[in-house]
């Protein structure tokens, strides 16, 4: 990973796994901006697959309370269609503004109540003096993709009998479209055609 601050006197190179060490934040802020070369952030457990540099750029601030990151994130992923599982080509370009507040501890007792306003619902709690810019990127990718991804509107998908895959080929079979919240109601209507 690349990442360096676009301020060339307070120019800070970080690899691996990059996170910002809070004290290096001064009044002014830092701008900061980066590349991320596919498999560099894993995006395997959310099934997708980074096909292109991932392009970020941010510039965080203390505030009086905590700190601001503002920045945008700029990639082309692959996932897969959810009816018909072919690949989806997803281009990201999110811009992004979050809050965050250090806490000595993020856990609380059972007993604790715990009473949250609307600023805190929009920021985040961190302990320790860094923040892990990865776990940013990647969280802003995530939420800039679809809940959903399809190939296209009209996806027919998979036959849910056999298979095949309906946008290329068709099938003979045949689909009983029962709700299956209405099964009892099948058998208790075949229970009073046939008493016996």
């Amino acid at each position: 990973m690349n990442v360096k601050s676009t301020n060339p006197p307070d120019r800070q190179r970080l690899s691996g796994a990059a996170s910002i060490d809070l004290a290096d934040i001064g009044a002014k802020g830092l701008p900061l901006e980066g590349s991320l070369a596919p498999g560099e952030l894993d995006f395997s457990e959310h099934g997708v697959r980074q096909t292109e540099a991932l392009d970020w750029s941010g510039f965080i601030e203390r505030l009086s309370s905590g700190f601001r990151l503002s920045g945008k994130v700029v990639t082309d992923l692959e996932l897969d269609c959810v009816r018909c599982l072919d690949p989806v080509r997803e281009s990201v370009q999110r811009e992004f503004e979050l809050f965050f507040q250090q806490r000595e501890s993020l856990e609380y007792a059972e007993h604790d109540e715990i009473g949250l306003e609307q600023a805190d619902t929009q920021t985040s709690f961190l302990t320790g003096s860094e923040l892990s810019l990865n776990e940013v990127i990647q969280e802003q990718v995530l939420l800039a993709l679809p809940m959903k991804p399809l190939c296209g509107s009209e996806c027919r998908g998979l036959c849910p009998v056999c298979g095949i895959h309906l946008n290329k080929n068709t099938c003979e079979c045949v689909l009983q479209e029962i709700n299956p919240a209405f099964e009892g109601l099948r058998e208790f209507k075949k229970q009073l055609e046939n008493p016996s």
